[in-house]
């Protein structure tokens, strides 16, 4: 029963040993407990917990005939009772499996909070918290309702608190809310500054200038030069000029000649700007240009998924090469727009989605190697949702265009989908 071994009568006998012997010790003063599991007159197992180094480690082991019959969630309910009528000021156990085991992982996972990955020995081991009170967590919104994540949560069996909750969710205005430092959550949607990597676009084009994906693209700063230090890189292109920390599409501006550069005034809300070449030869939708938003989640853990369904914001008016009108070459987010997204509402072949998903596979591959993404000091694990721009050429190629950390959870009125 240890590492696929079975014990032979001399280790049986010793545990049988120990077992009587620790019953004429008070349970609240052992270190070792063994518990049988039992449905009326059957035996259904073990129920083994141990005091190692100030934590408590949890076993279950359940005989073959009754596994994947319900007695593994019906042990931990019993066993929450345990431990808060004999040791009811300790708040979680861990759960240790191999991780080679790939059903009592999959358990595991749903069931529990994963803690780490180790070694003992040799062997790999996968690190888990199983908390013995209900999980809490602590809200703040600005674009999400706040009654449907609660729904969420509560049907979960979790319940709002407000110190230190297990799980602190914020938003907008709250990410850098000083109020909530001292709040120090087990989770939180949040990672640490290590996302400037990405989510500045100078550091997103110089670390990744190099790759197809990228449209070439100038960094300025204004306190130490002024923007027609940018004229001889215009070279009869098309350009885009934004700025550097700037998003929703403020400040944007068009160049097409170097005198465009010459009539520029400088701007006290933006002093460094990125001037990012043209894609004049987009794929369009109903003759409209569009780009898409691609939401995807990083992990502090380094797992990354991508949301698989992308909103497509089109500009106000129809793609002409009339550089000068921004409301046929800047798309924006729109409410009021109808609701479209790739790749359910464009009409490509199964083998061109298949071949636009490889290159935004690739791209957020790349985006991931460029930082290690870690939580906040004293926060264990955290995660965070980032919203990229990404947009097609005539021939399909993806270009990512930016990286940003204000979402905004935008919506369609008429989408089905509830971000």
């Amino acid at each position: 029963i240890r590492q696929g071994k079975v014990w032979d009568q001399k280790k049986v006998q010793s545990f049988i040993d120990d077992c009587l012997e620790d019953k004429l010790i008070s349970i609240k003063e052992r270190s070792y407990i063994n518990f049988k599991i039992v449905d009326k007159e059957k035996f259904i197992g073990l129920l083994m917990l141990k005091k190692m180094k100030g934590e408590w480690y949890l076993t279950i082991m359940i005989k073959r005939d009754f596994q994947n019959q319900g007695y593994f969630s019906k042990t931990l309910m019993e066993l929450r009772k345990l431990m808060n009528e004999y040791f009811p000021r300790v708040e979680k156990m861990i759960v240790e499996t191999h991780a080679s085991n790939k059903v009592m992982v999959y358990i595991l996972d749903r069931k529990m909070v994963f803690h780490q990955d180790k070694k003992i020995g040799k062997i790999a081991v996968r690190q888990y918290y199983f908390y013995l009170r209900p999980y809490t967590y602590m809200l703040k919104t600005e674009y999400s309702d706040p009654t449907e994540l609660e729904a969420i949560l509560n049907k979960q069996g979790w319940q709002r608190g407000n110190k230190n909750p297990d799980f602190l969710y914020v938003e907008g205005r709250y990410q850098y809310d000083k109020r909530l430092y001292s709040v120090v959550p087990y989770l939180k949607n949040l990672t640490n500054e290590n996302k400037r990597a990405f989510t500045s676009k100078e550091n997103l084009y110089r670390q990744l200038k190099s790759k197809g994906y990228m449209m070439k693209s100038y960094s300025l700063d204004l306190d130490k030069q002024p923007f027609t230090q940018l004229k001889n890189k215009v070279d009869n292109k098309v350009w885009i000029l934004k700025p550097s920390e700037g998003w929703a599409g403020k400040g944007i501006k068009m160049i097409i000649a170097e005198k465009d550069l010459e009539k520029l005034n400088p701007d006290d809300r933006y002093r460094k700007w990125v001037m990012q070449e043209y894609i004049t030869k987009p794929y369009l939708f109903q003759k409209k240009k569009f780009h898409l938003r691609c939401m995807f989640m990083l992990r502090d853990n380094g797992e990354g998924y991508i949301f698989k369904y992308m909103p497509a914001y089109l500009a106000k008016e129809e793609y002409s090469i009339d550089y000068r009108n921004l409301e046929e070459h800047i798309s924006h987010y729109d409410p009021g727009q109808k609701a479209i997204y790739f790749p359910t509402s464009f009409k490509l072949k199964p083998e061109q989605i298949t071949y636009i998903m490889a290159q935004i596979i690739i791209i957020f591959k790349d985006v991931m190697q460029l930082t290690d993404l870690a939580c906040y000091p004293k926060i264990e694990r955290c995660y965070e949702i980032f919203g990229a721009d990404l947009m097609l050429t005539d021939e399909l190629e993806v270009k990512l265009i930016e990286i940003n950390e204000k979402i905004g959870l935008k919506e369609f009125k008429d989408g089905k989908i509830k971000f």
